[in-house]
């Protein structure tokens, strides 16, 4: 009775009626919302609930999971109820039904009658005019229930929401949520990790293009500096090569993914003349300079090219596109008798879903493709 909230139980003893059931589980939640851990309560197997709440009645216990009408009877006796599993985890499939399939088929007669018999007393208790009946049952099977937790209790056993579950079929919201994670989780790191590859792709992409023409504006700067390079053809065919870059060769980046043969030609001629241009310099400082400022045209042209040539896996697109779709049937299964939850709850996910999937399809055509395409602008500068 001294307990009034979660944080109370911190040093306390809790009664369960085992360590690995779902009561433990729902009790060891609760703890850990609290901001505590195991390590702050002690578990200890007390039995079934009769047990449990006979043992917190003698003091032995702080706390313990009850059941309906259990946990009405220890708050008659000064209990404090510090909580339910539906308010804290939402729907939880509790009772279920279980037979090794041998024995089914050697008993299906008698498997097919207790179905249609908790079927049928589902039904009847759920019939207002058996209700002083079932008072009846309840008191006569157990004799702590009064006459008023009876009728207390059966308010809470037969509550539309929370109560029995009335048809033998399993609760979807008390079973899929586990499951929506699986194929969140997949879809998630599968959209993720696409995604990744074509944003670092078209990192790589800028990068080159900024190396390839950084390169050709160093050559432009040496070979106004060293004069036996002024009167030569380099700074012309370096020129030549970056304009070709931008009227022939984008062109063709961005329609067949290919290389402008007028571009590639251009460049040949390009590297011919910067090489002979290096040997004549000797093996000086310019002549390196003038080496390492080719070797970054090469190296973010190739570059270049190679983002180009990058694609992404169709079947694993497909495969996205597909988890995706399994994320929005999961969400709006779990809150399918909730219609104003399932229009947010579907309205999110979606949002969530579509969000990876057109960052990838904006950026899988390409870098050089679409309205986020990596522009030319680092070459415009040689266009004069």
């Amino acid at each position: 009775p001294d307990i009034r909230s979660v944080a109370d139980l911190r040093g306390k003893k809790i009664a369960v009626d085992a360590l690995t059931t779902g009561y433990a589980f729902f009790l060891r939640e609760m703890i850990a919302r609290a901001g505590m851990t195991d390590a702050d309560v002690t578990y200890e197997r007390t039995g079934g609930g009769p047990m449990r709440l006979k043992a917190m009645l003698e003091g032995n216990y702080a706390a313990g999971l009850l059941a309906t009408p259990l946990d009405k009877i220890a708050a008659d006796q000064g209990f404090t109820k510090l909580g339910s599993a539906r308010d804290l985890l939402g729907c939880y499939q509790g009772r279920t039904g279980f037979a090794q399939r041998s024995w089914i088929k050697n008993n299906e007669s008698a498997v097919i009658g207790f179905m249609r018999g908790y079927r049928d007393a589902m039904k009847w208790l759920y019939d207002r005019n058996n209700r002083s009946a079932a008072a009846r049952l309840l008191m006569d099977n157990d004799s702590s229930v009064t006459p008023e937790l009876a009728q207390l209790s059966l308010d809470i056993l037969l509550d539309e929401q929370g109560g029995f579950w009335r048809d033998l079929v399993l609760d979807l919201e008390g079973i899929v949520p586990p499951f929506v994670t699986f194929p969140a989780i997949l879809f998630s790191l599968s959209a993720t990790l696409t995604a990744t590859t074509l944003w670092e792709n078209y990192a790589a992409a800028i990068r080159s293009v900024q190396t390839e023409s950084q390169g050709i504006a160093t050559i432009l700067d040496i070979s106004a500096a060293v004069p036996s390079l002024k009167g030569s053809d380099v700074p012309a065919l370096a020129k030549q090569y970056a304009q070709s870059v931008v009227r022939d060769e984008w062109a063709t980046l961005t329609s067949d993914h290919n290389t402008s043969p007028i571009t590639r030609k251009h460049y040949e001629e390009f590297l011919q003349v910067s090489y002979k241009a290096v040997d004549s310099l000797g093996n000086n400082a310019e002549s390196k300079a003038l080496m390492s400022a080719i070797e970054s045209v090469t190296s973010g042209r190739e570059a270049r090219l190679g983002c180009v040539a990058f694609d992404v896996n169709q079947v694993r697109l497909c495969g996205i596109i597909l988890l995706g779709i399994l994320v929005q049937l999961a969400v709006a299964i779990v809150h399918l008798n909730k219609p104003k939850a399932l229009i947010t709850a579907v309205t999110m996910a979606t949002f969530a879903v579509l969000t990876p999937i057109s960052t990838i399809t904006f950026t899988a055509s390409g870098p050089f493709v679409g309205f986020i395409a990596i522009s030319p602008k680092p070459f415009l500068q040689f266009m004069k």
